[in-house]
């Protein structure tokens, strides 16, 4: 298990696929390949597992087993896709397939039956959509499909602590591609100004303190039925929440409203880093005060978006780069997710000496998040 390398694709968000190869490398060592919403990479099968546990930016990962072309409108040139699968699929043991795709030529289900008619066939095994025992993965993109084995079993954007929930949430796995375009890490202070349900906040402590976001879930995961053995490794694959790393620099959770204060500090403890994040009730306008000058390395938030009312944004980003200008160290980077109202939020951070350094969009599910990065400028005398 841990000398032979096989290939493995890590699923991503759209726009995320940079970060997530970032985070292969850090965690595999190995060399990563950009796909669509996926990231290709080697390594052995339980370095990849451990991939899978801690990962915070990927949807799912599978061992790849076969690829090739595919004809959009041909289940069977799915079915073709299906290898020997016996050194998996043993006797007894029951399985399902389910299917990741971005065309709509084809039902999911269509290809899931094709490729389940053909699994059966080759080694009698039964399908069972409740209490299977492996799952086989179907990742399409274009014309290109991949077959493999899902090695973690669920969702992994869906993250356990997201509990205390309202609008406009965002999930675990853009949070973190938020912080990591910001070039957050430990040795560094982040603020979240506009916390909302502390999503940001939460993943930014996961990753600083090298806390897996399922760290209270290890025994869903799926890859733990195919290597038992991988049962005693485990727990020893991330920190414990009780052990926190020394070099951790603060970071902040505000909002001016106290229900998202109290939502935020709720969802941190179920995720244990409660204890790694500072909360408080701040408004924008004391923020300066309240921090003390140059003082944060970065911020990365959702703010408010008022679509129906410019006035309120254009006020309130001129309040928040306002004040930004003298909590924030030089250099400093500002990631904001910018929907709406994009000039003028552009007019207020140029006017308080921050630039526009770089912009990217990730893709929850159908929704574009647009992102715009700040760098504070150095005060001209």
């Amino acid at each position: 298990m841990e000398g032979k390398h096989f290939q493995f694709i890590a699923l991503t968000h759209k726009g995320m696929e940079a970060s997530t190869a970032v985070e292969v490398r850090e965690i595999t060592s190995a060399k990563t390949e950009l796909l669509t919403e996926a990231v290709l990479f080697s390594c052995s099968i339980e370095n990849a597992c451990e991939f899978a546990y801690k990962t915070q930016s990927t949807r799912t990962v599978m061992l790849s087993l076969n690829k090739g072309t595919i004809l959009l409108n041909d289940a069977t040139s799915y079915a073709a896709l299906v290898p020997d699968v016996s050194d998996y699929l043993t006797k007894e043991k029951t399985f399902q397939v389910t299917c990741d795709k971005e065309t709509h030529e084809l039902t999911s289900q269509e290809i899931n039956d094709a490729c389940s008619t053909v699994i059966k066939e080759k080694t009698g095994n039964q399908v069972s959509y409740k209490n299977h025992d492996i799952t086989f993965l179907v990742f399409t993109r274009e014309k290109k499909a991949w077959f493999g084995i899902d090695l973690t079993g669920f969702d992994l954007s869906k993250r356990p602590y997201r509990v205390f929930l309202g609008t406009n949430c965002l999930k675990g796995t853009i949070a973190y591609g938020l912080i990591r375009i910001a070039g957050y890490s430990a040795k560094k202070t982040l603020l979240d100004p506009f916390c909302r349900h502390g999503i940001i906040p939460i993943e930014a402590a996961l990753y600083a303190q090298k806390i897996s976001p399922h760290y209270y879930a290890k025994e869903k995961f799926a890859f733990l039925k195919l290597w038992p053995a991988l049962k005693e490794k485990i727990s020893n694959w991330d920190n414990k929440p009780t052990e926190k790393t020394p070099e951790q620099k603060p970071i902040f959770a505000m909002h001016d409203q106290f229900t998202f204060v109290s939502a935020a500090k709720k969802n941190a403890q179920l995720a244990g880093v409660n204890k790694e994040i500072e909360f408080s009730r701040a408004d924008i306008d004391w923020l300066d005060i309240k921090l003390g000058e140059a003082s944060i390395d970065c911020i990365v938030s959702y703010p408010p978006q008022h679509a129906h009312a410019p006035e309120k944004t254009t006020k309130l980003m001129h309040n928040f780069f306002n004040r930004a200008r003298h909590f924030m160290n030089t250099k400093g980077k500002i990631a904001l997710i910018v929907q709406q109202n994009t000039d003028a939020v552009l007019h207020a951070a140029q006017s308080n000496n921050f630039k526009l350094i770089e912009e990217h969009v990730l893709f929850q599910g159908q929704e574009e998040l647009p992102i715009k990065v700040f760098e504070k400028q150095q005060e001209k005398k």
